[in-house]
């Protein structure tokens, strides 16, 4: 199988490039490094069943090049980062709209399934639980930009069903909190680990008493995988992916210090730009559709990013 990966050389993107590569597919990785990294591919630049492609997928007559020669698309290119978000809210909007009805574009001309990277974010201020894809979608005032990601993201969920209506085969996947090697600076976890190993005081928004859940990255890998390739019955589907153990944003902050020996301290109040106090999926279609099932403990993951974040931190040194 020949796969398009756009946002190849981003966190979970190249973590999946690793997979496909893995099990003998061939992957054209599509990404312009606004966000991916190239250090995240290195190990395969000169893989004979891999190609680069530095490109945007605003770029419509290459990205649909791209898409006429594969099998099969995975959508993960966007303009990500909270920071990023706020402060440039109609380059984030540009990019994952046009982008994602680039692709969709593209993939119905040429006949391709189509694999699409959508977000807990579009639940939004939703703090039921465990939340399920039927659920609402709540979010805040759109003066505030905070939420333009999340805008972004319901509206290509609904340009995927409009073209899946059409009959093109694609499933939107709602991927939660995710961490592991390669982890996005601006992630919470990233941020304390690195916080501790300087240590700085841990910088928590609020108070503390918000609620997440982390899935390892390998895991939403799986799921991204067998959505794409092993799930014919989730064509026209919208599927949450994530770990449903929640923790505490201050309990995480705790055994970040453990795990780093850190003398930190803990502060409080900071900036908050997400007011939501819990956000925990219900993954019983992804059960039932993909067979899917966390296999890696929080602790477990959480030592292998702090032993990545470190390592990543001596190679910068040297």
């Amino acid at each position: 199988m020949r796969v398009l990966v756009t946002g190849g050389a981003g966190f979970i993107g190249s973590h999946l490039v690793d997979r496909l590569l893995g099990l003998g597919h061939q992957v054209i990785c599509y990404d312009n490094l606004a966000t991916g990294q190239i250090a995240n591919l290195n190990h395969h630049l000169t893989h004979p069943h891999f190609k680069m492609v530095i490109d945007s997928v605003l770029n419509r007559i290459e990205l649909g090049d791209q898409v006429e020669n594969c099998d099969l698309v995975v959508h993960l290119a966007a303009d990500v980062g909270l920071t990023n978000v706020v402060e440039n809210p109609v380059e984030t909007l540009m990019t994952n709209v046009r982008g994602a009805v680039n692709v969709l574009q593209a993939a119905f001309k040429h006949h391709k399934k189509v694999v699409m990277a959508s977000s807990s974010e579009v639940y939004g201020k939703n703090i039921n639980g465990p939340l399920n894809e039927e659920d609402d979608l709540i979010l805040g005032s759109t003066k505030v930009f905070r939420w333009s990601y999340s805008s972004a993201k319901i509206v290509n969920e609904q340009f995927a069903m409009a073209f899946a209506d059409k009959g093109l085969e694609v499933v939107c996947v709602r991927i939660f909190n995710t961490y592991g090697p390669r982890i996005n600076e601006d992630s919470v976890l990233n941020v304390f680990i690195q916080q501790a190993l300087a240590g700085q005081d841990l910088t928590i928004s609020g108070d503390g008493k918000q609620k997440r859940c982390f899935a390892y990255v390998s895991d939403i890998v799986d799921g991204l995988y067998k959505a794409a390739l092993e799930c014919p019955r989730c064509d026209g589907e919208v599927i949450n992916l994530g770990s449903t153990d929640e923790y505490d944003i201050e309990d995480v902050a705790q055994r970040i210090k453990q795990l780093t020996g850190s003398n930190s301290k803990l502060t409080y109040g900071h900036p908050w730009l997400d007011n939501t106090q819990r956000r925990v999926p219900d993954v019983n279609k992804a059960k039932r559709l993909l067979g899917f099932k966390p296999s890696t403990s929080f602790d477990q993951g959480l030592a292998a990013t702090v032993a990545w974040v470190k390592e990543k931190g001596r190679r910068v040194l040297v």
